[in-house]
């Protein structure tokens, strides 16, 4: 499937408004201005937006690559900020007094980057696309892995693409609970009254939806305006976590796109 007339980097920007939802208890929403898209291909290797590959095998529809990145999951609890709690400390005074809450700090849990690593197999057929990746901790911090199930079909009219997709995400047991648990050490007390403001929790295997979908239309040979829409809906072990807010993650762009090579 893969076709490479000579190695190449590909560059494109693009420019805009958007943003990505963060689910964690404390945190703020990213705010995503411009969008850097960077590519490699040649014969045997390729990079693509902080992902490093080799093609392994393929065939006239299909290609099965090994791969290994950053994890994306870090992210979140990078634009953390310190969490301020009002906790109400005279239950007989009623809230809005002055002296019925104090405010207890909690600092976030704290999580390392982490590389994984594994095997992707691209199909390309006249039904859609097909993106499956088996993926392990090969940075050795939690030992877990993940299995990315994505299928994406593309419609073109003239100048104007639509794209709708949807993917299925397995995280195993270390995986998720790495991320989304509640270590003995991390649990938070309030000094005042003992009671616990952030309990112990070991967050199981999880299991997320997702679904997006991406239009844009050419204006010439390097720009496009482009806008995505996308939502991940996360599984009951993630969502019911102490440090778990919401129920999704949602990210939405609106820009421009231009295209440098």
């Amino acid at each position: 499937m893969q076709v490479i007339e000579d190695s190449s980097w590909q560059f494109g920007v693009a420019y805009g408004f958007g943003e990505r939802t963060n689910p964690l208890v404390g945190s703020k929403d990213d705010r995503i201005p411009i969008i850097i898209h960077l590519t490699y291909d040649n014969d045997n290797f390729f990079f693509d937006n902080g992902d490093l590959g080799y093609y392994l095998t393929e065939g006239k529809s299909w290609e099965l690559n090994v791969l290994a990145g950053l994890n994306s999951e870090r992210h979140y609890f990078t634009y953390l900020n310190r969490m301020e709690l009002n906790i109400a400390s005279d239950p007989n005074e009623p809230p809005g007094s002055s002296d019925s809450y104090h405010q207890v700090m909690i600092d976030p849990p704290k999580r390392d980057t982490t590389v994984d690593g594994g095997f992707e197999l691209l199909v390309d057929s006249e039904l859609g696309d097909f993106q499956l990746q088996l993926l392990t901790d090969i940075s050795q911090k939690h030992k877990g892995q993940e299995l990315w199930l994505g299928y994406n079909y593309t419609l073109k009219l003239n100048d104007w693409k639509l794209e709708p997709g949807i993917a299925l995400i397995f995280k195993s047991k270390n995986w998720t609970n790495y991320f989304y648990g509640v270590n003995s050490n991390e649990v938070v007390v309030d000094p005042n009254d003992q009671s616990v403001l952030r309990p112990f929790y070991f967050a199981d295997e999880s299991f997320n939806q997702q679904i997006r979908i991406k239009l844009s239309y050419q204006l010439s040979k390097n720009w496009y305006v482009i806008s995505l829409l996308e939502k991940e809906l996360l599984d009951s072990n993630i969502k019911s976590s102490p440090i778990v807010k919401d129920n999704s993650i949602d990210t939405f762009f609106l820009g421009f796109y231009q295209k440098f090579n």
